[in-house]
Parts: C-alpha cells; sequence; structure tokens
C-alpha cells in the first residue's frame, strides 16, 4: 500500500480521526482521505479476500468494520 494510503487508513483506524480531521491533519481535502481509505480498503480486500472483516477486527475491533 503507497505510503500516504497507509498513513490515512491508520490515522483513520488506529488512531479513530475523522475524515475530516485527517484532511486537516494532512492539509489534504475530505475526497483525498476518501479515496486513500477507500484504495486501502481495495488493496486489503484483493490480499485478504473473505478474511480481511476478521484481520480488521483482530487488528482494530469493532472500529476496523466499520470501513
Amino acid at each position: 500500500m503507497p505510503p500516504k494510503c497507509r498513513e490515512v487508513f491508520l490515522l483513520s483506524r488506529k488512531e479513530g480521526l475523522t475524515n475530516l480531521e485527517i484532511s486537516e491533519y494532512l492539509k489534504v481535502s475530505i475526497k483525498t482521505v476518501e479515496a486513500h481509505l477507500t484504495k486501502a480498503f481495495e488493496e486489503l480486500r484483493k490480499k485478504l479476500g473473505a478474511e480481511y472483516r476478521t484481520f480488521l477486527f483482530v487488528l482494530f475491533g469493532r472500529k476496523g468494520l466499520l470501513g
């Protein structure tokens, strides 16, 4: 996963920041944050297949499942 995409994903899932908070923190648009999150979830689904939700739950708890 590209570095910016990973950073946005971790800020969202690990740190619990909202898309607005991430966009302000990184000084990018909310649309850019949304695009990075979409790309991150697509890559996780491709690499982990059907197990990606279990993986997110183990790493981040319930918050990780909301994406």
